[in-house]
């Protein structure tokens, strides 16, 4: 079997032509190629080893499995991240996230940076800020805790952490939100991409979403918002104060979560950002 021969034979089994950029990012990996080495070696026979991981692959995007955690790899900006089903797979929108968080960095003097990152997941928002922060505009020292309440992810997290070679500046925490060792009562920065899909309200998701990814990091309660009123309620009690807040939030959850902006930040600014699809998805607080 040529690779012409495996992609038509995955095309035939998917019987969706909208399949066949999944199919040859798929089988690049397989070389650990780009998808140009399948252009270049159209007629290169597979190995009967590539040719039974090839079929796996196939028959794992035909029962809808994304291909982030097929092929455990994720671009997330301009950076490549670890990805298995343990964690949340990085949304492109999610970018946006990150580019304000720099933004307000690259636009105010820092001697020192304390960040933390609530919901951290594989790493991709700490660890492209870091990544961000220490090319562009470096600073004396810097800290990001970036934590999560899984175990699990904090094993992928891990991994990325020493993929990008960036241990002396992310430092993985277990813990629910705010409870954590090492917790501090001040911060430059909070970063929040917390669980934002309701149970009952707001049930918005994709059926392959909720089927291959993990439920603890896409559900926050009945309407979303539980873990962000518990967020919100920790930094009342800690005193714990800051100079930027971020958050990502979901599909026509603004008035809720505008009354809780509006009861625990009234003497805050609070803006509301959208994503690349003109839906309002983010909220900072400065």
């Amino acid at each position: 079997m040529t690779i012409s021969d495996a992609l038509r034979y995955g095309l035939s089994e998917l019987k969706e032509a909208s399949f066949l950029l999944d199919l040859e990012v798929s089988l690049a990996s397989l070389y650990g190629k780009e998808r140009d080495f399948l252009i270049l070696n159209r007629d290169l026979e597979l190995s009967n080893d590539l040719a039974v991981k090839f079929e796996e692959y196939v028959q794992r995007l035909k029962k809808g499995e994304p291909l982030a955690y097929i092929i455990q790899k994720k671009e997330f900006y301009g950076l490549e991240f670890y990805v298995d089903k343990r964690v949340l797979i990085p949304r492109p929108e999610t970018e946006i996230l990150v580019g304000e968080a720099f933004d307000f960095i690259a636009h105010r003097e820092f001697e020192s940076l304390n960040i933390v990152d609530l919901g951290a997941g594989s790493g991709n928002i700490s660890i492209s800020l870091c990544k961000q922060v220490l090319d562009k505009n470096p600073v004396k020292s810097l800290k990001i805790s970036a934590v999560d309440i899984s175990e699990e992810a904090l094993n992928v997290l891990k991994i990325n952490v020493a993929k990008h070679d960036v241990s002396k500046y992310v430092f993985p925490f277990n813990g629910d939100l705010f409870e954590f060792e090492e917790v501090e009562k001040d911060y430059d920065l909070i970063l929040a991409n917390l669980p934002y899909i309701g149970t009952e309200k707001y049930n918005f998701v994709e059926k392959r979403v909720k089927e291959f990814e993990p439920n603890i990091a896409l559900f926050g309660g009945f309407d979303g918002l539980v873990l962000y009123r518990k967020m919100f309620e920790q930094m009342k009690e800690k005193e714990i104060t800051f100079k930027f807040l971020i958050g990502e939030f979901g599909f026509m959850q603004m008035g809720d979560l505008m009354e809780l902006l509006n009861k625990y930040f009234a003497h805050r600014k609070v803006s509301i950002i959208k994503d690349y699809s003109g839906i309002d998805r983010f909220f900072i607080v400065i």
